[in-house]
């Protein structure tokens, strides 16, 4: 279940986690360098709310459909180019008008990807096939001259320095987690 923690919550979660729990109210933890653990542990769970958002299993984040947004440009050859609304950095799935299914977009060295030039092996309606592009673009396959983007599921945006951010409560222990963890 999604919930709303705010920058503070994150913030006293990690230096629980992490034995930084003040035994006295009246005084402050500073690290031995002079530099304020406060700030540097809200910069920790920055970086780490960022790594998350671009990483952690879609279900666990909010998300939305972007398909209104999404600019679709069909070519000759049975593909079309998807152009991703300003702010997309994380695609879920896409689905085109004709698909039985939607399409969970793959890398350019995915070895569907490269087997697209084949028509053999290329995407069908009822294996369609997107392409992540480096460009803010997805390569979608097959697609129609008359197709139009269904549905565009993109994880959200990762929330700023000051905002809260939403996520399932089973991602917290997560935001503790050293960088090199897996989720």
């Amino acid at each position: 279940m999604l919930k709303q923690f705010t920058r503070d919550e994150l913030l006293d979660e990690w230096l629980i986690r992490h034995g930084y729990v003040p035994l006295r109210s009246d005084g402050s933890v500073d690290l031995c360098t002079g530099s304020d653990m406060r700030a540097w542990a809200r910069r920790r769970v920055a970086d780490r709310v960022n790594e998350i958002y671009a990483t952690a299993p879609a279900a666990l984040l909010p998300w939305s459909d972007f398909s209104a947004e999404a600019t679709l440009s069909c070519s000759d050859c049975g593909d079309a180019t998807v152009r991703l609304p300003a702010g997309v950095e994380r695609v879920v799935s896409i689905r085109l008008s004709g698909w039985h299914r939607p399409a969970e977009p793959v890398g350019a060295d995915n070895p569907r990807a490269v087997a697209s030039g084949n028509p053999f092996l290329c995407g069908d309606s009822c294996n369609p096939l997107a392409i992540r592009l480096g460009d803010g673009t997805l390569r979608v396959m097959p697609a129609g001259a008359d197709a139009r983007v269904e549905t565009l599921i993109c994880v959200d945006r990762a929330p700023g320095d000051d905002e809260d951010v939403i996520m399932d409560s089973r991602l917290l222990a997560s935001i503790v987690a050293d960088s090199e963890e897996s989720i």
